[in-house]
């Protein structure tokens, strides 16, 4: 149970703000403990693959040695190492990675990229 209120009030910080690395630490503290494969805590998997992933701002990221502890336990519990590399390391947010992380798919016209991708774009249709 507090395994699911933890990632229903995380989804809702989602949307609306970054999650302060030290409520991750303190996240992370209280579940030191549990065994992060059993049932009824698989719903932390996705609460630290969200809160701890690198955003590639020094003030909003986890510190470094607890991003690496999170990944572990959750490579000890089964989470496949390609899935806690945007724990360990910056990762552009993919399009399959889009519609779990903000919920829904985006209305029809509206597109999220990078700036690289905008301008590759607007090359392409100038030629």
């Amino acid at each position: 149970m507090a395994g699911r209120q933890l990632s229903v009030e995380h989804e809702e910080a989602w949307l609306t703000s970054v999650v302060p690395p030290e409520m991750v630490a303190r996240t992370d503290a209280a579940f030191q403990n549990f065994d992060w494969a059993e049932a009824e805590l698989l719903e932390l998997h996705t609460l630290f693959l969200r809160a701890a992933r690198v955003v590639g701002d020094r003030s909003l990221d986890v510190p470094k040695s607890l991003r690496n502890q999170i990944a572990a336990k959750l490579e000890r519990a089964g989470v496949a190492p390609a899935r806690t590399g945007s724990i360990k390391a910056f990762t552009p947010v993919g399009r399959a990675e889009r519609s779990t992380l903000y919920g829904e798919s985006l209305p029809p016209g509206l597109l999220l990229g990078s700036v690289q991708d905008a301008e590759r774009k607007v090359l392409r249709q100038d030629t």
